[in-house]
């Protein structure tokens, strides 16, 4: 009895031993991550989280989710972007020792990046860009494009769209994403494009220097649609990635396609209001005939859905996507009328 007791007694002894000494053995690999994650990026971790890039200056950190959580901040600590639960990853890259850029992927492509630039050094944030090609120095080469003049290779100061260096008219496009080949450098601006319905690769050699009597609108609109499209059309992307059924998806679509409708509604009265109301017939008679427009335009496509897929459901979340684009390029194309409009009274 005595020798059983002094058995139980001694492993306990041993298990009491082997605990404390667990205890005191150095951490494991991955308790060791969690420790480093928190002190070199202030401790926003959570143990559901993985880091997935870092820097100085900002972090992405991978979640369970499958989704994306990331900061920008500056030299201060101070937060100059922070994102979290994003279903795209950022695409975070130095463009100089104080100017990090941040893209997101919308679609595939360049044409369908989204780019803000961040300077850590004053804090400065730039306007969203779309169709960037590169960066020289303090300058963004980027694809424009607007209704009345087509598409256009842009060289602009980073932090200020209306500081242009040069805009070069791509001729006879018929594509979203016509470029097909550059090369950039101080010196020059080398393109490859495609020209005309044949798609022909043609070469132009852009010098890049200040061009004379170009319009601050040019700058003006582009701030002004780039601020319209980061904020909804962003937005839009995101609620569609988190939506899965067919009714859920179509109120999202309607929920912003009213956005644009109320963007367009807006800058209707606001070029109303300029030159002394001048423009006020001129503008009623463009909101009238665009409403037109879009009214046909949509019974055209509903006639073509019906014939595909009769009455099923499939078919509205198809006219709801196409009043969707319809309204978002009349809102833009309204931006772009006012501000045109707006420059001799400034």
């Amino acid at each position: 009895m005595k020798k059983t007791a002094m058995l139980g007694f001694l492993a306990v002894l041993m298990c009491t031993f082997i605990f404390f000494i667990g205890f005191l053995l150095p951490k494991t690999e991955k308790e060791s991550l969690d420790v480093s994650v928190a002190e070199n990026c202030d401790e926003k971790v959570t143990v559901k989280q993985e880091i997935w890039e870092e820097d100085d200056f900002y972090c992405i950190f991978a979640n369970e989710d499958f989704t994306y959580d990331y900061y920008i901040k500056d030299k201060n600590g101070k937060e100059l972007l922070s994102v979290k639960g994003d279903p795209k990853c950022p695409s975070i890259n130095r463009v100089s020792d104080d100017v990090l850029s941040l893209g997101i992927q919308t679609g595939t492509g360049k044409a369908t990046a989204i780019v803000r630039y961040f300077n850590t050094e004053t804090g400065e944030v730039s306007t969203p860009f779309s169709y960037v090609l590169g960066e020289v120095e303090n300058k963004v080469i980027y694809v424009d494009f607007d209704a009345n003049r087509g598409y256009s290779v842009v060289m602009c100061n980073i932090f200020d769209v209306t500081d242009i260096d040069c805009i070069a008219t791509l001729e006879d496009v018929h594509t979203v994403e016509p470029i097909v080949e550059y090369v950039i450098s101080n010196e020059q601006i080398y393109i490859v494009y495609l020209k005309g319905k044949d798609y022909v690769e043609t070469e132009i050699r852009i010098t890049p220097e200040k061009t004379p009597g170009v319009s601050e609108s040019f700058g003006q609109t582009k701030n002004i649609a780039q601020e319209l499209l980061a904020e909804i059309e962003s937005a839009y992307e995101y609620e569609l990635d988190r939506v899965f059924e067919i009714r859920d998806i179509d109120a999202v679509v309607f929920k912003y396609t009213e956005k644009w409708k109320a963007v367009a509604e807006e800058y209707c009265e606001k070029t109303k209001a300029l030159g002394d109301g001048r423009y006020k017939e001129d503008i009623e008679n463009i909101k009238e005939n665009g409403e037109k427009y879009i009214e046909a335009e949509l019974e055209n496509y509903n006639s073509i859905l019906a014939n595909i897929f009769g009455m099923g459901t499939i078919r509205g979340s198809f006219y709801l996507g196409h009043e969707y684009q319809l309204y978002k390029a009349w809102a833009l194309r309204i931006v772009d009328i006012y501000l045109t409009a707006e420059i001799p009274y400034m």
